[in-house]
């Protein structure tokens, strides 16, 4: 995409308003670079809707719109998170496990953290995935090995190691189940 000087003053104020929360005097003007093409408009939009508030009204399909296009156009981690979470919980579509997982299991493929907890919770809870205690306590480890979880997210999935997960592969270890 080819941008003028004006283009590029324009965008640089938009995402400057966007760093401060300012959704409802940037949107116009990353709307019109997204239509053009422009990914990190896109990205930013679906942002926005995902989010919601500060003169914007949350809107999950909007906000699918743009981080699809996003993610037809690049890898981009925080896209395909917000897309599994909008599947996962049916935020503004219905409940779909299986696009979810597709989502989510890339990011893990990748080791990313959120992808490796969200694919791990599938298995721990069976959304939508076969019960597998083992592949979903690999999974939580390899995101607390991350630097990507903050402190309380750490704390959730070490729970989640020691807590349901662990429960169900002490009784694998006596050979009850599990896999």
């Amino acid at each position: 995409m080819n941008l003028t000087a004006q283009d590029k003053e324009r965008l640089t104020s938009a995402k400057q308003l966007l760093s401060k929360r300012d959704y409802g005097a940037c949107i116009q003007a990353f709307n019109e670079f997204a239509q053009r093409g422009d990914v990190v408009s896109a990205a930013a939009l679906g942002e926005i809707y995902f989010r919601g508030g500060n003169g914007v009204a949350r809107d999950y399909s909007k906000a699918r719109y743009w981080l699809e296009k996003v993610d037809n156009f690049t890898f981009s981690p925080p896209a395909i998170y917000k897309l599994g979470l909008i599947y996962y919980k049916g935020l503004g579509v219905s409940v779909d496990y299986e696009k979810a997982y597709a989502l989510f299991r890339r990011l893990a493929l990748k080791r990313l953290p959120h992808g490796l907890v969200m694919v791990g919770l599938m298995h721990k809870d069976k959304e939508g995935v076969l019960f597998k205690p083992r592949l979903a306590q690999t999974c939580f480890r390899a995101a607390l090995k991350s630097n990507g979880l903050n402190f309380i997210e750490r704390c959730s999935v070490a729970w989640m190691i020691l807590g349901n997960c662990g429960d169900v592969l002490r009784a694998d270890d006596k050979g009850d189940g599990g896999n």
